[in-house]
């Protein structure tokens, strides 16, 4: 319970058994839908080295492909926070957490800082997706959504509504 063991061999299943695309069909059909997405996503393997990804993780996270390939959470050049400001080392990171753990993680929220010194703020989901014969962990892939300017539009409503309440109690 509590584990994800390839959702996506489902969908393959079900277009070929429909009648529609064979395997090299689908491949190529998972690859677009990838390429598609505006949310980042980062294929780690067992031991948290970043071995695939999309583009738009390379846009979300400000890197380039040689900066992101290899590339683990543990490194210190995510110069990650928490959502209270506080470090958020790289073994919490939710894939580290779901590699340890075999379960999947949402909705974590995380800032980190890009190379041009940028803050930007993600939202994190994790799954594990390939297991070894011993159902130990062995890929995980985690996906992202850039929830920066989400995050700063919050934070002006939340300045203009405490300003709104200064302002009324002030004419009490």
């Amino acid at each position: 319970p509590g584990k994800t063991r390839g959702t996506g061999m489902h969908v393959s299943r079900k277009l070929t058994a429909d009648g529609g695309a064979g395997p090299n069909e689908a491949q190529a059909l998972y690859r677009s839908v990838i390429a598609a997405m505006s949310e980042g996503v980062v294929v780690h393997d067992g031991e948290g080295l970043i071995e695939a990804f999309n583009a738009s993780a390379l846009k979300i996270l400000g890197l380039t492909e040689g900066e992101l390939l290899g590339r683990t959470s543990r490194d210190p050049r995510w110069r990650s926070v928490r959502e209270d400001g506080s470090d958020f080392p790289g073994e919490d990171h939710p894939v580290m957490v779901t590699l340890r753990t075999g379960e999947g993680v949402r909705g974590v929220l995380m800032a980190i800082q890009t190379p041009a010194d940028e803050t930007r703020w993600i939202r994190i989901n994790s799954e594990p997706v390939a297991f070894d014969a011993a159902g130990k962990v062995v890929k995980a892939v985690a996906t992202f959504a850039d929830v920066t300017a989400e995050r700063e539009a919050m934070r002006r409503m939340e300045a203009a509504v405490a300003a709104a309440a200064r302002a009324n109690e002030a004419k009490s």
